[in-house]
């Protein structure tokens, strides 16, 4: 496998090609919750703050106008995420 090729045999691989919705519904999928739910605390959370982190990277993907809401909730949603993540 070459230096730019993707081993799709495995998780990790799997997960590169995952936007955040589908990473979202991988980590909330009925049997996987459990063993993301200690780290994430609720689904409600975890919605919420992926759909705040999919705002911005739409509207900064699309090249659309980001208003301050959208940008702080954005910069929250990436906060919670690290603090989350860095937790482990």
């Amino acid at each position: 496998m070459g230096p730019k090729e993707i081993d799709t045999a495995t998780l990790t691989g799997k997960l590169e090609y995952c936007d955040l919705r589908e990473l979202q519904a991988v980590l909330t999928f009925k049997t996987l919750w459990p063993r993301f739910e200690e780290r994430f605390g609720s689904k409600e959370m975890l919605d919420v703050r992926f759909a705040q982190l999919a705002e911005l990277r739409n509207r900064l993907r699309h090249s659309r106008t980001v208003d301050d809401v959208t940008r702080k909730d954005g910069e929250a949603a990436l906060i919670w995420f690290r603090q989350v993540l860095a937790h482990g």
